[in-house]
Order: C-alpha cells, then structure tokens, then sequence
C-alpha cells in the first residue's frame, strides 16, 4: 500500500510539472480561457454568483456552473486584494491542471500492478501523457477537465459499492455534488450513466445495493436540478435553437475527421495496449467484472455518432469514451497473467511472437507519448492565433482607454472583459442558447454592415461605443473607408487589430 501510494505521488507530480511547462511561461492559455476568467470576475464584482453578467454578454443569465470560478475567485482574494486577472488566469490553468494531475494518479492507482515495474512504468505513461486532458488544457477548457476528475474519482468510489459501510457512499455523494455544480455536460453524462449503473443492479437483484445507490445519484440530481431549472430556456435552446446538441443537418466527414485526427496519437498506444492485453489472455465478456467504469464507458458510446452531428457535443462524449476506455484497457493490461517480459512456455514461435508484441506495444507509447505533448504545444499556439489570436497590447490599452460603453469584438473580446473589465459582446464566438444569441447576432450584423441604418439602431439600443476587428479581416474587404469616417473613428491599431469608436451619424 505504502509502495503504491509513493508511486501515485510520483506520478501527480510528474503529471503537473509536464502540464505546466507545456504553457510556460505566459501560463495563458487559449480558446476560452478569458471567458472564464470573466465568469470569474463576475462573481468578484457580484460578491457572489450573480443572477445575470454585467461585463460578459452583458445583462444576460449567469449560466456557468459556479465551483471552479468560486475557487478561483477565493484563491485571487488570498493573493490579491483587488481583482488581479492574470493571476486569475494562471489560477485557472493551475487548477485545471491538477485536477488533471489527479485524475492521471486515480488512472493509475486504479490500473497499477503490483508485481511488475514494467507495466506499471506503460500505465504512468500513458497517465501523465493523457491526451484528452492536454488537448483541453491548450484551448482553456478548464471547467471540463475539473468536472471530469470530480467524475472519474465519483466512478471509483462507486466501485467500492460492494464493501458494506457508509464511506463510498458520503465519498460518492460528496463527487457527485461538487460534479453537478462543476460542468453542464458532465453533470448531465454522469447522471446517463448513473442510470445505466441503476439498471445494470437491477438485472442482479441486488435491492440494498440500489438503495445504496440512490443517495449519491438523488444527491447529483437534485443540487443539478436546483441549478438548471431556473435556466431551462437556456438548456431548450442549446439544443434546439443553436443545434449545439447535434439537433440539424449532418457536418461534413472531414470536419470531424479533423477533430478525430488529434487523438489518434493517444489512441494507438491504447489500441497496442489492448491488443498485447488480448494476446496475453483469454478474455470473456462473461467473466469481465461489469464494474462502473465499464457501465460508464458503455453509456458513452450511445452518443459516438453525434460527432457527425455536432464537433461540440460528438467531440465531448468522445472524451468520456476515450477516458473510461483509456481506464479499462490499462486495467484489464494489469491484470493479465505475468509480466510483460515474461517468456512464454509454449515454444520458441510463442517467444519470439511476445517479443515482437512487447516490441510493438513499447515502440507505440515511447512514440505517442512525446508526439501527444508536442500536438498539445502546438494548440495551444493554435489558440493564440488567427481568430483567438492573444494581444496584450490591445489588452493594456484596453485598460486605460475602453470605458463608457459596449465592446463587440472577436475572440479577443473574451480577454478584454476579462482584463480591462468592460461590458464586452463577442461576435462569431460559439454560444449554446438563451440571449447570448440575440446579443450576437446583432454584433455581427455591424461588423459586417457598418454604415447600415440598422447597425446604427443595434448599437443605440445596445450602447455599444467600440468594435474591435482583426487586421486580417479588415484586408479581406473590398474597399478602403470600411468603417466610414462620418460614424467611426480609429482609435487603435496594431499587426493584429483594429479599434474603431462609434461617434454617432
């Protein structure tokens, strides 16, 4: 015990220490990082989680599951008095990546092995290089990675479920609340899956079991409940107004390809892992233990084919999928008869056929595992450019001279709000429901019409005063004067984007 414990220290801090030096060392991350950190700002302003945003989207609903941001918030007031944003950032990436780095310990302590060092030494790998939470990270994608490790630790408390007491279950409750007030989607798969695991009881007539059960999953449900229902048009049009879900037309194959693509890394060494583990051993479905993993892992793949529906959605169950299948492949690795260098006895063909599968399964994770770092460096430098492109010297201008008004402007909108601390809408930015829409929409229609009468009427009912655009779109405009003189003026520019303030006509 003592043994596994010293190694699953190691690998959270090898874990963390890997994670933070991907972003070192402006420890910004991309994507949706500065929207957070708003959320974050939000409650500073707010004192507490505010009915509706004054500086994102503003006067529209609070929406966020408030845990991460009300962590966060506590952290900045222990080393700052004042709100502090980029500490609030580094904050945010910080927690992430340990709740990242003890979900890589839980994988781990939940597949180790305890008579061999090799295959314990394949397990941490593929722990601490675990792809989906550094792909994650590199957009900013903190709040999931948070809800998926309250998930992960709620599954392995639940596999305790047969040992009688009441510990696993004020463990499972204690999860699966904190879960519900972390992430939307979380929240909603874990209670799918709970459901699964409910029935799959069921089928084995274990009443007081059940009854067990029902605390952690009655608990999950209703701290959720309390939190949706006052936002439930929120929930109806995310799903049939934005076809975030998947409700709509078919995306094209190759762009979720193109999301599938980064995983595939990741996925050959447990792919090679699941192949050694089935040649090692005569595997039955009948004797596999149907434990919660398992059952979790069998939800997820209902909803695989929404992929071709929705990246958002098909890629985020996808995540479960690739998690609770990553967790049982490296268990069912563990527990296959011997070690992995232990020699056949049943011929010099079988020896020579488990080198080669040693061979292979070793040269795959030795090659994954820096690839997989080196693709989420890569997004992250994905994530600061272009569209999401990060400018802080936009942002400390920002400071001084953004003020009396609205701001429209792309991703780095979201940074702005943050930073600066203006009311801010971001235009072209992916949204899932409720009057964040209407908001948009009306951004976009100025930024593409500037000089339109019905521009004019948006930004009086809206008070905006400033629109932000990047340089890059400015050049792929027809004419020059794209935003006339008589109603804009310039007021910044650089190598990234432009400011133009609204002066009226």
């Amino acid at each position: 015990m003592r043994r596994a414990l010293i190694e699953t220290l190691a690998i959270f801090v090898t874990s963390l220490s890997v994670r933070l030096l991907i972003f070192y060392p402006t420890f910004i991350q991309g994507g949706d990082l500065g929207q957070f950190a708003t959320f974050v700002r939000e409650i500073h302003i707010a004192g507490w989680i505010p009915a509706a945003n004054v500086l994102y989207f503003p006067g529209t609903a609070y929406i966020y599951p408030p845990l991460l941001f009300l962590i966060v918030n506590s952290l900045n007031a222990l080393f700052h008095p004042a709100f502090a944003p980029h500490l609030v950032m580094a904050e945010l990436l910080a927690v992430a990546a340990t709740a990242s780095s003890l979900t890589a310990s839980i994988i781990y302590y939940a597949a180790r092995n305890n008579k061999s060092a090799l295959k314990n030494l394949i397990i941490g790998a593929v722990a601490v290089f675990f792809m989906p939470d550094l792909y994650g990270l590199s957009w900013g994608g903190d709040p999931f990675i948070f809800g998926e490790f309250l998930f992960i630790a709620l599954l392995y408390t639940l596999s305790k479920r047969s040992i009688s007491g009441w510990t696993w279950i004020l463990w499972s409750s204690i999860a699966a609340v904190l879960l519900a007030l972390s992430h939307d989607l979380t929240w909603f798969f874990s209670m799918l899956a709970f459901l699964v695991l409910l029935i799959y009881d069921a089928t084995r007539k274990d009443l007081n079991l059940i009854l067990r059960e029902l605390m952690p999953f009655f608990s999950a449900l209703v701290v959720g409940l309390i939190w949706w229902l006052p936002r439930i048009r929120f929930v109806y049009d995310a799903f049939f107004v934005t076809e975030s879900s998947g409700y709509g037309s078919y995306i094209p194959l190759s762009t979720a390809g193109s999301y599938l693509m980064v995983f595939i890394p990741f996925a050959l060494s447990v792919i090679a892992i699941a192949f050694y583990t089935l040649y090692k051993s005569d595997i039955r479905l009948s004797k596999v233990k149907w434990d919660p993993f398992i059952i979790a892992l069998v939800a997820s793949l209902i909803f695989i084919p929404f992929i071709f529906k929705s990246t958002t959605l098909g890629g985020r169950i996808m995540y479960y999928t690739i998690i609770l299948g990553t967790i049982v492949v490296l268990r069912l690795f563990s527990a296959t008869s011997g070690p992995v260098l232990k020699r056949a006895a049943t011929g010099k063909g079988r020896n020579s056929a488990s080198r080669l599968a040693i061979a292979i399964l070793l040269g795959v994770v030795l090659v994954a595992v820096p690839f997989q770092a080196g693709i989420a460096a890569g997004s992250v430098s994905h994530y600061k450019s272009g569209y999401y492109q990060y400018d802080a010297q936009l942002l400390a201008w920002g400071e001084k001279n953004l003020s009396n008004g609205i701001v429209i402007a792309p991703n780095i909108g979201n940074y702005i709000s943050s930073v600066d601390g203006v009311p801010v809408i971001v235009y072209g930015n992916f949204l899932v429901g409720g009057s964040q829409i209407d908001l948009r929409n009306a951004a976009t229609y100025i930024v593409m019409n500037p000089a339109n009468q019905t521009s004019a009427n948006y930004i009086h009912e809206y008070g905006i005063k400033y629109i932000v655009v990047t340089q890059e779109f400015l050049a792929s405009q027809a004419s020059s004067g794209y935003f006339p003189s008589g109603m804009y003026k310039e007021v910044f520019s650089d190598k990234y984007y432009v400011v133009e303030q609204y002066t009226g006509g």
